[in-house]
């Protein structure tokens, strides 16, 4: 995990792979990173489970991916008693899930749920300041969110539009099998990559202050197969 200078939206954790609070020295309403990474794989189960730590109205941005097209939920032991919403996703290959941690988490254990025993990946990334009940958590561009996939020349590429004058991008792609090679997209930084043979699964942040229109994002890889990808914006301050 590469650490953030930038004015607005800042990474000061560790970034070794555990999630930690980071020191929130930005304006007002500006998003933080509170974590590393957190990342999981799992050959074959009906679960996959990461232990987070986080404060109250941080978010939890998790992704899920399964090798067999099975992904049914993400809930947490404590914490986030309104659950996990599901934003978006290709199929129940890959999922997208959001939920708003009102109460300290300490060691919890957030599960990801499979409908049958599959390979499966699990990313999570905890940020800090876009709960507002004013603007809303969502950059607002009805594009949103956008999907590829499954296949295997053009599962990857996605192109993202967006409307607030802040946002912060995100991005995951993920495959039947490795993503051998994969290179960061133009101007992204890495979350995570599960780097799990079964069922490999990566995600990138980007952050804009411009408005975007069919923003590229297209990362290469020397093989993949079945590869879906989905990509969102975040709403980034109060205007």
């Amino acid at each position: 995990m590469v650490a953030l200078t930038s004015a607005w939206f800042c990474d000061r954790s560790p970034g070794r792979g555990l999630i930690t609070t980071a020191t929130n020295n930005s304006p007002p309403g500006d998003i933080t990173v509170v974590t590393g990474e957190k990342k999981s794989g799992s050959a074959s189960a009906t679960t996959v489970v990461l232990v987070v730590n986080a404060a109250i109205n941080d978010t939890l941005l998790a992704w899920v991916y399964s090798h067999d097209d099975n992904v049914s939920g993400v809930s947490a032991a404590s914490g986030v008693p309104g659950g996990f919403t599901a934003r978006g996703g290709v199929g129940t290959h890959l999922k997208f899930y959001t939920g708003l941690v009102t109460a300290t988490m300490s060691g919890v254990n957030v599960t990801a749920t499979l409908s049958s025993n599959s390979g499966a990946s699990f990313i999570i990334l905890p940020i800090r300041g876009a709960y507002n009940t004013t603007i809303g958590f969502w950059d607002p561009n009805s594009i949103l969110p956008v999907t590829a996939g499954p296949n295997d020349s053009t599962g990857q590429h996605v192109q993202i539009s967006t409307s607030n004058t802040r946002s912060m991008l995100v991005y995951a792609c993920a495959a039947k099998g490795p993503l051998v090679n994969i290179t960061d997209p133009s101007g992204w930084t890495g979350i995570a990559n599960t780097g799990f043979a079964l069922a490999d699964l990566a995600a990138w942040y980007k952050l804009v202050n411009t408005p975007q229109t069919l923003l590229d994002v297209n990362p290469t890889t020397s093989d993949a197969h079945e590869t879906s990808s989905i990509g969102d914006g975040i709403n980034g301050v109060v205007p």
